[in-house]
């Protein structure tokens, strides 16, 4: 499954974010041809903020890799989130995501259709039924459930299936330990489809010592779906050191 790389934090700066975003490429254990930004509440002050990062982020990394934008609700309404999408389109990101609080299922879908894919769902839309309202009413061109909230394989499936039915796509979320990016890949791996998995480069040790078995990115920016019985991977008796 081809990966991608959450970076967080940003900082407070432009510059402060290509720091992040350096560290994250020059570590041997993430060779990924795509970047998600997620962003600090505080980035949500003002547009111009934002504004200034995404077009110079862009500046920094080139034109070949692919980056998104996570601004994990920082947006204070539809107005804000608005001004944003113009620089977002124009640096080339592929997604929006999860632009404003979770409960503002109405200003999410005033953002459709303005250039940029908006997506939703991976801070607290939990089974299918809670998803139903927002895939009849809000048009958001991407879901984001999250294995662990939203019923385990079963509910991610059934989820997966009804966003298909609206002609919508499904990029499970993936923020958390080698156990949830396990099970991910085989939703990716059964869902058939070239989204990208989420791979978190959090520096807590929970995230990559949950489990005897690393879960990498190879060379081609890929990752193996884990093919041992069960999820692949085996619990730690305690937390390992990262690989």
């Amino acid at each position: 499954m081809r990966a991608y790389a959450t970076v967080y934090p940003l900082g407070e700066s432009p510059d402060s974010a290509c720091r992040a975003i350096d560290a994250v490429l020059a570590d041997p254990r993430f060779p990924v041809g795509a970047l998600k930004l997620s962003a600090d509440p505080h980035w949500g002050v003002g547009p111009e903020r934002v504004q200034a990062l995404v077009a110079r982020v862009r500046r920094h990394v080139g034109p070949s890799l692919e980056l998104m934008f996570d601004a994990f609700e920082c947006f204070p309404s539809v107005e804000v989130a608005a001004e944003i999408i113009p620089a977002l389109v124009e640096a080339g990101f592929r997604w929006l995501e999860a632009p404003l609080p979770v409960d503002d299922m109405e200003g999410h879908g005033a953002l459709v259709g303005r250039g940029i894919s908006i997506a939703a769902g991976d801070t607290g839309i939990t089974a299918p039924a809670e998803w139903q309202p927002w895939l009849d009413h809000t048009g958001i061109d991407i879901v984001q459930p999250d294995i662990g909230w939203a019923g385990g394989f079963t509910g991610v499936m059934r989820i997966a299936a009804m966003a298909a039915a609206h002609d919508r796509r499904t990029v499970p979320h993936g923020w958390n330990t080698t156990i949830t990016l396990a099970a991910n890949l085989h939703v990716h791996a059964a869902l058939g489809n070239d989204e990208p998995a989420e791979f978190s480069t959090s520096l807590l040790p929970l995230r990559w010592g949950a489990t005897r078995e690393p879960i990498v990115v190879d060379p081609d920016g890929a990752m193996a779906v884990p093919d041992r019985p069960g999820l692949g991977v085996t619990l730690a008796d305690g937390l390992l050191p990262p690989p």
